[in-house]
């Protein structure tokens, strides 16, 4: 990370101890803010992995769903496991109600999932050990890798005291708007216990799972018939090299790449998108960057990239100075010299804004459920009146 502006910290300090304790240490607000940024790429990563080793057919053609909206990275076991064992425990429970196919995973919606996970991990080690911050919860989490029982030990190891209980799940559930809290803690603390040892097994290596282990693993997990996309082309025109792979699954894009010719253009001149493809020869899945033209008289540009790569609001780059992408290293130069109108007060603001999404998307209506989803419904009704409701109308409301 550059930071290539120093008042990003200017008038950002804020009280990270959450205890109320006059004698805390003062932590900048700046620093908080850059912590999450740095959970949140850990948890991008890990659901980057858990996707590459459900089969893509699967999560294209099921499980997508079940992914974005139960797919949380908390529970007993590793962030992976606990990603695949939630989906698919959501969708054998509550299926879908229709099939649906997907293309890609809707960035709103895949960028919301990581950020209520984070509020989840983050709540139920608080619960766990209730004496510290938010900000030292995050700090045992970095520490540890997000592993929470790891990061319980070390708080214990430094004093302080942890039970955890029900209690911790249940507030895991309601920090990260679990759609169904009360079937999910049920879930975790009476029926997963007693099939934990099954699951670790089939989960154990870290190969990719054949369409097969997954039905095995589903019919571990119990379920009932509880009641309670937006489309990108396929990228055609990569590189040479891009032949030699299918295309998998959309993992996220980025749709709004470069300056805008005038104010009155609301199109911005690139895309970026990561994506996971599998060889034509051999096994394995490869993660790819691409940037392709929102216009379509311009080449595009593709390449691998690895976990070494830079990390932006959920894109992860060439790690290489590579001057075919826009936003390469002669910018992040200009930022640190001061001559980019971009700045890093600017980046991080709208990080913040982008990571922090935990509310209701646009692209929730992909799933709506009319039998269950009665928030979101609420919702189209509200915005259905709104839109019907004429000028004069408005300003005997504003002035009643």
């Amino acid at each position: 990370m550059i930071f290539a502006d120093e008042r990003r910290l200017r008038n950002c300090h804020t009280d990270a101890n959450a205890s109320g304790d006059a004698n805390c240490e003062k932590v900048p607000g700046g620093v908080t803010i850059s912590l999450r940024a740095v959970l949140l790429d850990k948890i991008h990563a890990k659901y980057l992995k858990a996707i590459s080793r459900l089969p893509m057919q699967d999560v294209r053609a099921r499980y997508h769903r079940a992914l974005v909206n139960g797919g949380y990275c908390y529970g007993p076991f590793s962030c992976v496991t606990n990603i695949i064992v939630n989906t698919l425990w959501y969708d054998s429970t509550f299926p879908a109600v229709e099939k649906l196919e997907v293309d890609m995973i809707c960035t709103s919606t895949f960028v919301r999932v990581e950020s209520r996970s984070l509020r989840g991990l983050i709540k139920l080690l608080l619960t766990c050990i209730p004496e510290i911050s938010e900000h030292d919860a995050m700090i045992y989490l970095l520490k540890n890798n997000l592993k929470v029982r790891k990061a319980i030990e070390m708080a214990g190891a430094e004093g302080w005291e942890s039970s955890w209980d029900v209690n911790a799940y249940k507030a895991a559930a309601d920090a990260s708007f679990h759609p169904e809290p009360e079937a999910y803690v049920q879930f975790s603390t009476q029926s997963l216990p007693k099939v934990q040892a099954a699951v670790k097994s089939l989960l154990r290596a870290s190969t990719p799972l054949s369409s097969n282990d997954v039905l095995q693993l589903a019919t571990l997990l119990p379920s009932s018939n509880c009641i309670s996309a937006k489309s990108l082309e396929t990228i055609v025109d990569l590189s040479t090299d891009g032949y030699l792979y299918d295309l998998q699954v959309i993992c996220v894009a980025n749709e709004r790449v470069g300056s805008q010719m005038n104010f009155l253009d609301f199109k911005c001149p690139y895309s970026h998108v990561n994506f996971l493809a599998s060889p034509k020869v051999g096994s394995g899945l490869k993660l790819f960057f691409a940037e392709f033209s929102n216009d379509d008289d311009d080449v595009s540009f593709c390449c691998t990239v690895s976990r070494k790569s830079k990390h932006g609001i959920r894109i992860m780059h060439p790690a290489h100075p590579i001057e075919n992408y826009c936003g390469g290293d002669m910018d992040f130069t200009e930022m640190a010299h001061g001559t980019h109108e971009l700045t890093n007060a600017r980046i991080i603001s709208c990080g913040k804004c982008a990571g922090n999404r935990v509310g209701m998307c646009g692209d929730d209506y992909i799933y709506f459920d009319p039998t269950r989803d009665a928030k979101f419904a609420q919702c189209m009704n509200r915005t259905a009146s709104r839109a019907n409701i004429s000028w004069s109308d408005i300003l005997k409301v504003n002035t009643s």
